[in-house]
């Protein structure tokens, strides 16, 4: 059974959203934090796959990314600081997958501690299925894993899964807090969720993420993930080794957004040691596999 706050989840709905409006001081999904517009495109350019004929646009997917909020900005900084009382740096994860993806996520996710960094997740997968695999995992893992139907701030030990049907998953930011929230918007790549909405919504905090894509069709996620490397997160693909479908990783080697490259039974090594060293990090362009 999913517990919050160590009482048990259908005993204490109101309980849970009372908690959350103190926590990070909103009453509602704010879309003046979350928001998201966009062409209902295929991949980007940059990939050199093709596109479906829509035009080259990319989203705006938050206004946090505009003005003083940009990557390197001392307000993005301050918001992704370590946590008060906690050894947590404020370093996260942002995580794609697709077809093949729930088992790489078991398999990835499950090597993790009880107080990883925060990982949020889009998996692409009907609305239903979704919340089921939230709570699948939440049974079988030591973090938590929390399905994101409203916004939330991120912590320590927890995963962060997005809801899917009307709604994608981003990471923003208000009051000096980092937020997983649902956001609303046109497909993109073809998916909603979409791998490119969360990675673009993560660049203002590009110095302390790491960004992982893994098995799957197309190509979403590479795009954003090459625009994540390049404001100065690590970035790591599945390898082919491992990949039950090469299209996702293989979109993300070829445009050159994966800075490492790994079967799944190193990634998440890999990922915890990356978001420990967010600060010293060496941004040569070297492939590291």
């Amino acid at each position: 059974m999913t517990r919050h706050w160590g009482i048990a989840e259908e005993e204490t709905s109101a309980f849970v959203q009372q908690e959350l409006i103190k926590t990070i001081m909103v009453k509602k999904v704010d879309h003046s934090v979350f928001e998201f517009e966009g062409q209902p495109s295929s991949c980007n350019q940059r990939t050199g796959y093709p596109k479906s004929g829509t035009p080259n646009e990319r989203p705006r997917s938050q206004r946090i990314l505009d003005g003083q909020d940009r990557p390197g900005s001392s307000h993005a900084a301050e918001a992704s600081g370590a946590v008060r009382g906690s050894l947590w740096n404020g370093a996260f994860v942002v995580m794609g997958s697709s077809t093949g993806g729930v088992e790489a996520l078991e398999i990835i996710l499950s090597e993790l501690p009880v107080r990883c960094p925060p990982v949020l997740i889009t998996q692409h997968m009907p609305e239903r299925f979704l919340r089921k695999l939230a709570n699948r995992l939440d049974q079988r893992l030591g973090p938590e894993v929390r399905l994101v139907d409203q916004v939330m701030p991120l912590e320590p030990g927890r995963i962060y899964i997005g809801s899917g049907g009307d709604h994608h998953l981003a990471v923003g930011h208000r009051a000096g807090k980092v937020l997983a929230g649902p956001v609303e918007g046109p497909t993109r790549n073809g998916h909603r969720p979409s791998v490119d909405v969360l990675f673009r919504s993560a660049r203002p905090f590009a110095s302390r993420v790491v960004g992982v894509v893994l098995t799957g069709m197309g190509c979403d996620g590479a795009s954003e993930l090459l625009e994540l490397r390049e404001a100065g997160a690590q970035t790591i693909a599945e390898s082919q080794k491992t990949a039950l479908v090469y299209g996702m990783p293989k979109a993300a080697i070829e445009n050159g957004a994966a800075a490492h490259i790994l079967p799944r039974d190193r990634i998440a090594a890999r990922m915890l040691d990356l978001c420990k060293s967010a600060n010293q990090r060496d941004y040569s362009g070297k492939l590291h596999q």
